[in-house]
């Protein structure tokens, strides 16, 4: 997995946003701002490619390990209708 993050002036706050990919498909974004401790919002993609809308908060995620190495191997997102995703 990988990340690449924007940020921006505006009006004396920074906004940023937060791009999140696994292998070369993006399967993720949150934003806000930088002065803040959670995100604001995030997106999650949809298996087809599209987007979900957008929700309030942090992303529920949690990370699919190999069973018996223990690696990462993927990682499950909970879409706006409560559906899990993998990636």
């Amino acid at each position: 997995m990988r990340a690449r993050f924007f940020r921006r002036d505006e009006g004396g706050r920074t906004a940023t946003v937060g791009c999140y990919y696994l292998g070369d498909r993006e399967i993720l974004r949150a934003w806000g701002w930088a002065d803040e401790e959670h995100c604001r919002h995030h997106a999650v993609r949809e298996p087809g490619g599209g987007w979900h809308p957008a929700s309030d908060g942090c992303p529920v995620a949690d990370v699919v390990r190999d069973g018996q190495a223990g690696d990462v191997v993927g990682l499950t997102v909970r879409t706006p209708n409560g559906e899990w995703v993998r990636a």
